[in-house]
């Protein structure tokens, strides 16, 4: 009398819950046998019409420079990939972790390339560095970090804005604001003539106030302009001020002025290569006094200012003539 044996069958279900351990089980709906572990007892697939009909679509004769049976296995042929050697030896360890996407598109390589797309770095570290960039040349290359805009239509203008960096922070009520920037615009974009300008921007009384603004002519400063320098040189040949009052010795605001050069304020004149001349007040004679032969100066008097040496005498005669 003919036996049959019959394994653990399904023609809905694609794979089976539960075998035991070295049960079969076959998937009409899949097309693939399965296996229960002997030692785990978890469902694996071994086989089945679903595997050989992928093994009869390769061609006798298919190879790893078959373009066909490449793409019909599922696979790249090397002239499709531009990085086929990064390709070929990635490593998890090379790329950044899988917080950052499970594909390695979405992954950013630590040995350089091109990331195209946005990148945000976060961290809640409050005393290591969000992004550091080290350069290990042994010359005198600098570290270079360059912001670019290049449009892909190539459309430019003047007064394009280049580049800008910002430092933006919460407010009282958890508002985002920018509470500083750095912004490069290009004013002439002619091919030759070509100009750019800076400005730093600081978030004053909740507006983004220009703060300075250069370029290769002018550098404006919008707001009071403190110098904690010794000496402050200044090689324009022309200076205009507004103010109407100049103040010296600003920094002896209290108690009592000090004596000798030092507490001299005034004006000194360069004469090349002759003696300065001066124009001071002193404090140890109590007036102004002017200096014009080394260390001899005068006290700015009636006599000073008529002196014979700063006037001429002329004799005039008026005659009405006759008629």
């Amino acid at each position: 009398m003919a036996q049959t044996i019959q394994i653990k069958r399904s023609n809905t279900a694609t794979t089976p819950s539960t075998l035991g351990s070295g049960e079969l089980a076959y998937s009409s709906t899949s097309d693939k046998l399965f296996i229960g572990n002997p030692n785990t007892s978890a469902v694996e697939a071994i086989g089945g019409k679903s595997y050989t009909d992928k093994l009869d679509g390769i061609s006798a004769d298919a190879d790893e420079t078959n373009a066909t049976t490449v793409a019909n296995a599922g696979a790249l042929m090397d002239g499709e990939v531009t990085n086929l050697a990064q390709v070929k030896a990635f490593d998890s360890s090379d790329y950044a972790t899988a917080a950052q996407g499970a594909l390695a598109d979405d992954a950013l390589p630590k040995a350089g390339g091109t990331l195209t797309g946005v990148l945000v770095l976060s961290h809640s570290s409050n005393t290591a560095n969000a992004l550091t960039i080290n350069n290990t040349d042994n010359g005198a290359t600098p570290t270079v970090l360059s912001i670019n805009r290049f449009p892909t239509d190539g459309s430019v203008a003047d007064m394009d804005k280049i580049a800008s960096i910002e430092a933006k922070g919460k407010n009282d009520t958890a508002g985002t604001v920018t509470y500083g920037q750095m912004l490069v615009t290009a004013q002439d974009v002619s091919n030759g003539t070509e100009d750019g300008r800076i400005y730093l921007k600081v978030m004053q009384n909740g507006t983004l106030t220009n703060a300075i603004q250069a370029d290769a002519d002018n550098v404006t400063i919008n707001g009071n302009l403190q110098v904690l320098g010794t000496t402050t040189s200044v090689d324009s040949t022309v200076v205009n001020i507004g103010d109407n009052i100049i103040k010296l010795n600003s920094n002896q605001l209290t108690g009592t002025p000090a004596t000798g050069e030092a507490g001299n304020a005034g004006l000194q004149m360069s004469r090349g290569g002759q003696t300065d001349v001066r124009l001071f007040w002193s404090e140890d004679n109590n007036d102004w006094r002017v200096e014009t032969s080394g260390d001899t100066s005068e006290a700015v008097t009636t006599g000073i200012l008529l002196h014979t040496a700063n006037s001429s005498t002329a004799t005039y005669t008026l005659d009405g003539g006759s008629f």
